[in-house]
């Protein structure tokens, strides 16, 4: 894997993630969510590496992009970097109440 080239796919793929969370968020989750139906991988070993890497590399990236990235958008760009390369992927978001406020990751 070319480090440099997924790094700068992570940097366009986060951008966009995060113009689509501000434009239509619901439409991103479904979506999100549908793709995790897609057929598990066939060799388990190398895309459970591919995915460590292309994980590090989308935070590594996030942490240094113009605009500041939180969980959601590494995670929906890490599942769409993933399913390009035909690794499933499956988004779990958790939410609890923190006083009267909702938090999630």
């Amino acid at each position: 894997m070319r480090r440099r080239a997924v790094a700068a796919e992570a940097y366009v793929t986060l951008f966009a993630i995060r113009v689509v969370l501000r434009v239509a968020p619901g439409a991103l989750v479904a979506w999100s969510l549908r793709l995790s139906e897609t057929p598990p991988p066939t060799d388990r070993e190398q895309r459970l590496k591919e995915a460590e890497e292309i994980a590090a590399v989308v935070h590594a990236v996030a942490r240094r992009h113009l605009i500041p990235m939180l969980c959601l958008p590494c995670a929906l760009a890490t599942q769409l970097m993933l399913l390009r390369r035909g690794t499933r992927a499956r988004l779990a978001v958790w939410v609890r109440r923190a006083g009267n406020c909702i938090t999630g990751h």
